[in-house]
């Protein structure tokens, strides 16, 4: 198994466990009612919602396109090595 497949699973728990703790603690506040309600709900679901997106960012997008890079790098140096061997005459 490649480093970037198994990077990303010891990580998945403590991710996981600090945004639902976050999200869990400022549910509350996206949905309150009492007096504030209008200053501090917007606010709780700003907190909500950047934090899914960045949660989905660190899970998702980020190791894509580290696979991305790594991948061209990988390609870049195979064609690198022909290009030698092109000029040093080997078949």
């Amino acid at each position: 198994m490649a480093s970037w497949q198994a990077a990303p699973a010891p990580r998945l728990r403590p991710i996981m466990m600090t945004t639902l703790t976050t999200f869990f603690g400022v549910l509350p506040l996206s949905f309150a009612q009492g007096s504030g309600a209008r200053i501090y709900a917007p606010l709780g679901q700003a907190i909500a919602g950047g934090l899914v997106t960045s949660t989905l960012v660190t899970l998702f997008l980020i190791p894509t396109l580290y696979r991305l890079v790594e991948k061209r790098k990988e390609i870049k140096a195979a064609g690198a090595g022909l290009e030698h061997h092109a000029e040093a005459g080997v078949a």
